[in-house]
């Protein structure tokens, strides 16, 4: 289940775009109407507080009018407002608490309106209709629209298009939470594939699955807030929300799932209409997610006797549990397809040249991919039948699997052609503690310090490996579960309420009021015994230190050999490091400050004492940057405390026999980047040291990217008295002003943005806009000889971005599209493209020939295609040709 914000005005509209044209209640229709009619469904109305309302209208299962959804969710009005201004109410008798301010940022098309809109209710006496507000926007913005673009023509659509952008730019009330429940992907392959009554009992079960996540959400997570300052946490009456069934995902792939959208607002326990405490919601929207997913399995399994069997994508991640029988070749070809901008932007152009007899110029090309993108995003699909929608994935399937296999899949995955099931079923005696055990193992891989949340979140994950009997079975192995992880296996860093409070400010939990639901933090015994072994090494003494004297010579010879020194406290962080006679030392050096060339004296100070020096780093591709920069062989942390803590399947644990490393008395464990290590592995390091002799030393930067397991030891570390910190920045030479600016945001001040700023470093714009002139200024840097680096946030813009790019390469003969091959993500690549390995890997052909190696984030350019699909590669750093086979390209190679 995903979670997103909706905010006031016409957030809500996206639920909107694929209603059916029809207006009847879903529940009434014959299945065959059901099947037939185009579009979705309309939305129904859902959740406890629905009473609170007093409607004849908005009750529980009836249907969602746009009328509603404008009332409620755009202004924060009863969803009848209009029939009950109709019907002589005063505005200000339809509001359910405050109605939602609307913002306009100061922006003149906005506060233009806005006053419109006023001056409509005031001459009419009611609130415009969705049409007439679009009327109101669309006339009042185009005399705005024109002075922006100098373009009069525009279409109605545009100028819309254009006003919503500019109020996304405008922060708004948040109105509501869509709540996205969606099952794994086999179960949506099933839903799709299967005949139409087995097809309606999936979608059933579905249904009952989101309503019982969200009768747990209303005595969980839904709460409001009362006193000054919201400083109490109250119950409420329940939700006020609307359920909206869509059928496929933006590009077509079959996915049943349900936006269910949270109204901000509900009744306290005083009947007064407040808004939804959403700091709760964003905590436990994931222990939701996870009971929706335990509980559809759980309905399927003793409704129609599916089976699910374990599916591990990510080894150190929780499996994915899809649906035993469901060909992974149908999961996995429903899964890959993406919405592409390329296919709208070669229309565009061929438009343009019609029209023009011309192709587009540089600058008219980026406006058309601005454009290309926008409708990518916001095209309303054709409206199409769930019939349609079938007949279209069964073609796509029978090609996939053949008709035979897809003839089979209700047989195949139910009761009717199984003999055996893969899962136990639950007994509490037996499995209570070993599920116990496993969900706190999977949070504290992540965080070492938790909530009851994040417990209840891996319960739920963890439970979807068994079978129960009963409707209530498995509620009641979940509360076992949790009473013995919560109650055995934990320990509570929160005390308990030191004050002695007068009983109206003492809250249900016994603490005080302040105190609110999941408040409280834990860790486990072992994460405490971690850390405090790793913390008191850096206050161990250990007898093996490097002199002044040999730190001088190694200073020397770097002076000779570099032809420049290092500063002072450069100087001060290799001494610490080789003198500090300690079996744990830190070091803090900020990105910029030459920490790297103290590291390269320490490991030669190091070595020419007769002592080893063994380089770690947390990744593949950071040990190998290391190794280059300090002159010795380097390894992954990973590559020592696997083996050292019994993860390894062959070798035993605790064993410096079993190592890849030899490591004696007297040598060094020099970790760079420290931050992003484990709080485990930071302490099995320290064993490995202690237990060899050796010492261990790390470098770092506390307040860059962290651990992406349990992490943030290191910072307690460097706050060890005498911890060295690098202060001036290097890099950026004679520009002082940006060597402040940089601290300045590696301390997190927004002041230091004003630099950036001044020099015209920030630009912003709509998405469209800045995705292109990225793009444009990528490509203007790599024409230039230098290498350009764009950095995105979400995948679907990695992919435009890369699309936008690769189009240009095209264009200029840089890349070959006319003999191409699918990769990862579904990307496509020719000769000439950058790709990128994703994992790391020792490749072979198919009759086991040694092909190299590759590692996480190494960049290739493509320089052949084979017939099966291999691809020629060459190493973009080191100029080195192999071969990476299909197998591989297919699942962890894509365009970088």
């Amino acid at each position: 289940m995903s979670l997103r914000a909706v905010h006031a005005g016409t957030g809500y509209q996206y639920l909107l775009r694929s209603v059916a044209t029809h207006d009847a209640d879903p529940q009434g229709m014959a299945l065959s109407d059901y099947y037939a009619a185009k579009g979705t469904p309309p939305g129904r109305w859902i959740g406890s507080g629905l009473q609170g309302l007093n409607s004849q209208s908005v009750t529980s299962g009836a249907t969602v009018t746009e009328a509603q959804m404008a009332a409620l969710y755009g202004e924060g009005l009863h969803p009848d407002t209009d029939q009950m201004m109709a019907g002589g109410k005063p505005l200000a008798a339809c509001k359910l608490g405050r109605s939602f301010p609307l913002y306009t940022g100061g922006v003149d098309v906005l506060e233009a309106i806005a006053t419109a809109e006023k001056s409509f209710l005031a001459v009419e006496g009611r609130r415009p209709t969705t049409d007439e507000r679009g009327q109101i926007a669309e006339g009042t913005a185009r005399p705005f629209y024109s002075d922006e673009f100098g373009y009069e023509h525009a279409s109605g659509k545009d100028v819309i298009a254009w006003v919503n952008r500019e109020r996304d730019q405008v922060k708004q009330a948040v109105a509501g939470f869509d709540f996205t429940f969606s099952p794994v992907k086999s179960v949506s392959v099933l839903w799709a594939l299967a005949d139409e009554n087995t097809a309606s009992r999936v979608a059933v079960l579905h249904h009952e699955a989101v309503a019982e996540a969200l009768a747990w959400a209303e005595d969980n997570a839904i709460y409001t807030r009362v006193g000054t300052g919201g400083i109490k946490q109250v119950k409420t009456s329940g939700i006020i929300a609307s359920e909206f069934t869509h059928f496929d995902t933006r590009c077509g792939d079959p996915d049943l799932h349900s936006h269910v959208l949270l109204a901000n607002k509900v009744q306290g326990p005083d009947g007064r209409w407040l808004s939804l405490d959403s700091r709760a919601i964003h905590q436990m929207h994931q222990a939701i997610s996870a009971r929706y997913d335990a509980i559809l399995h759980d309905l399927l399994t003793r409704r129609m006797g599916v089976e699910f069997q374990a599916h591990y994508p990510h080894p150190d991640k929780a499996p994915i549990w899809e649906i035993s029988g469901i060909d992974r070749r149908l999961i996995e070809a429903f899964s890959s397809r993406r919405t592409l901008a390329r296919p709208v932007y070669d229309r565009l152009v061929a438009e343009y040249v019609e029209k023009n007899n011309r192709q587009p110029s540089q600058r008219a090309a980026y406006a058309l991919w601005q454009k290309a993108i926008l409708d990518t995003r916001d095209a309303k699909k054709p409206a199409q039948s769930l019939s349609e929608h079938r007949a279209a994935w069964r073609e796509m399937a029978e090609k996939v699997v053949g008709t035979h296999a897809v003839d089979r899949v209700v047989g195949e995955v139910t009761g009717q052609g199984r003999s055996e099931v893969s899962r136990e079923l639950f007994d509490a005696q037996v499995h209570s503690r070993q599920v116990a055990e496993q969900a706190v193992a999977a949070v504290t891989a992540r965080r070492a310090q938790f909530r009851r949340s994040h417990i209840d979140t891996a319960v739920s994950t963890a439970l979807k490996g068994y079978r129960f009997e009963g409707a209530e079975a498995l509620g009641r192995a979940h509360e076992e579960v949790m009473a013995t992880a919560m109650g055995e296996l934990v320990v509570q860093l929160t005390p308990p309420e030191i004050l002695d409070l007068p009983s109206p400010l003492i809250g249900p939990n016994g603490a005080g009021v302040d105190r609110h639901a999941n408040a409280e933090k834990y860790t486990t015994q072992a994460v405490l015994d971690a850390e405090t072994a790793t913390l008191e090494a850096a206050h161990t003494p250990v007898a093996v230190i490097a002199t002044r004297a040999d730190l001088d010579s190694a200073l020397a010879a770097h002076t000779k050999a570099e032809g420049w020194s290092l500063n002072a406290g450069q100087t001060a962080l290799a001494q610490h490091l080789v003198g500090a006679g300690t079996l744990l030392a830190a070091g803090v050096g900020p990105a910029g400050t030459g920490k790297t060339a103290s590291m390269k004296v320490v490991a030669r100070t190091w070595q020419q004492t007769g002592r080893s020096v063994i380089g770690l780093a947390p990744s593949a591709a950071a040990a190998a940057v290391l190794a280059g920069d300090i002159g010795t062989d380097c390894h992954t942390i990973d590559s020592l405390t696997f083996t050292w803590m019994g993860k390894h399947p062959n070798l035993p644990g605790k064993s410096l026999d079993a190592l890849p490393v030899s490591i004696k008395p007297g040598d060094m464990l020099l970790v760079d980047e420290a931050g992003m290590a484990s709080t485990e592995n930071l302490a099995a390091l320290t064993e490995i040291a202690a237990e060899s002799g050796a010492i261990l030393r790390l470098i770092g930067d506390p307040k860059q990217l962290a651990a992406v397991e349990t992490g943030g030891l290191f910072a307690d570390l460097t706050r060890t008295p005498g911890t060295p910190q690098l202060r001036e920045v290097m890099r950026m030479g004679a520009d002082t002003d940006q060597a402040d600016a940089t601290l300045g945001l590696r301390e997190g001040d927004p002041g230091a943005l004003a630099l950036y700023n001044e020099r015209g470093w920030i630009t912003g714009g709509h998405r469209e806009q800045m995705l292109t002139q990225a793009v444009e200024a990528f490509l203007a840097g790599t024409k230039a000889g230098r290498q350009s680096l764009i950095i995105a946030s979400t995948n679907t813009d990695v992919d435009t971005l890369n699309e936008v790019i690769r189009s240009s390469r095209i264009a200029h003969g840089l890349v070959d599209d006319a003999h191409t091959t699918r990769v990862a993500r579904g990307d496509t690549v020719g000769v000439g493209d950058t790709v990128i390995a994703r994992t790391n890997s020792t490749l072979y052909a198919g009759d086991r020939t040694y092909l190299g190696r590759v590692i996480n984030g190494q960049l290739f350019t493509v320089t052949g295609i084979t017939d099966d699909g291999s691809l020629a590669v060459r190493d973009q750093s080191t100029g080195q040709d192999m071969l990476v086979p299909s197998s591989y390209a297919g699942k962890h190679v894509h365009l970088g």
